[in-house]
């Protein structure tokens, strides 16, 4: 990455925006912390960034989360409210953090399901309806696991309920669109937002289909 696409947190990435170039992006991690010994090192933390993406006059935020740990997204979360810059953390298509682990939503992954500390939970209300959530994971267990190993079942069964809420698509790509035959997730953006390419596969024949435009 070149030296000028580096930025603070809380800063558009410099050379991007949307009336040139259709796109910005917005920076939230890695930041610097100050305490009393000084500044901490920054660079522990993971790149999580918001792109936003305008076609058609319609932006569609992109939450970009990487492997980001409950405590980021609690400093993340409260520093940008704090700012004013609520709508920094909306998105549209959400890109479930650290291939669906626990660790990313709080500490304790849960028995039936995993409980959100309260800035992951005020995350995931910023969804759109009709958005998109994807897990960059392999297959969701069916039952708890003894390690920590990502995914958790758990911690999915509290995203898909944001799903349900908001009318979502819910992809894990090691299932999409099958765990037989796992393929290339591939989501289209044009004036109508985000549209999850979806594929109904047979033994004979592959059927492309998208889901209708939202309304408004």
């Amino acid at each position: 990455m070149g030296r000028h696409l580096i930025t603070n947190a809380g800063r558009l990435v410099p050379g991007w925006t949307l009336e040139e170039n259709g796109i910005e992006f917005c920076g939230h991690s890695p930041f610097a912390q100050r305490t009393q010994e000084g500044l901490l090192d920054r660079n522990d933390n993971c790149l999580v960034m918001q792109a936003v993406i305008r076609v058609d006059g319609r932006d569609t935020r992109f939450l970009i989360t990487a492997d980001s740990v409950a405590e980021n997204w609690q400093r993340i979360v409260s520093i940008t409210d704090a700012h004013g810059n609520e709508h920094r953390l909306a998105w549209d298509v959400f890109k479930i953090p650290h291939h669906c682990s626990y660790l990313s939503m709080a500490e304790e992954k849960g028995v039936e399901k995993t409980t959100p500390t309260p800035e992951f939970e005020s995350l995931l209300s910023r969804g759109s309806e009709r958005s998109v959530m994807i897990s960059t994971s392999w297959e969701i267990p069916s039952r708890d696991t003894d390690d920590n190993q990502p995914p958790h079942v758990q911690t999915y069964r509290r995203y898909k309920e944001t799903a349900e809420a908001l009318d979502a698509d819910l992809i894990v790509t090691m299932e999409n669109p099958s765990k037989r035959q796992p393929s290339r997730t591939t989501i289209s953006i044009d004036g109508n937002g985000p549209t999850l390419k979806k594929e109904a596969v047979s033994a004979a024949v592959a059927i492309t289909s998208s889901r209708s435009p939202r309304v408004g």
